[in-house]
């Protein structure tokens, strides 16, 4: 329901997707050490995250994760590029 989702996806795709990676999810505990991975510290919880979740696609439009492209087994695409390739 974001507004700059809104630029890639219909609130229908997103749904649709939201849908699909939900049976493919599961809950990841947030209570862990970050150490510095990105050029901007605000964003490594969320690398942190992938990894301990053994996430393969984390999607973002922040230029800071995006610029790594990987982070271990994990790719870091745009919005648009998830849903050309999964949508």
């Amino acid at each position: 329901m974001r507004p700059q989702f809104r630029r890639y996806l219909t609130v229908a795709q997103a749904e649709r997707a939201v849908r699909r990676i939900s049976k493919r999810s599961s809950l990841v505990e947030t209570a862990f050490q970050v150490r510095p991975i990105s050029r901007d510290p605000k964003d490594d919880y969320l690398l942190a995250l992938a990894k301990k979740g053994k996430a393969d696609i984390l999607i973002t439009g922040d230029e800071d994760l995006l610029v790594l492209k990987k982070y271990g087994k994990t790719r870091i695409v745009k919005p648009a590029a998830f849903r050309k390739e999964f949508l």
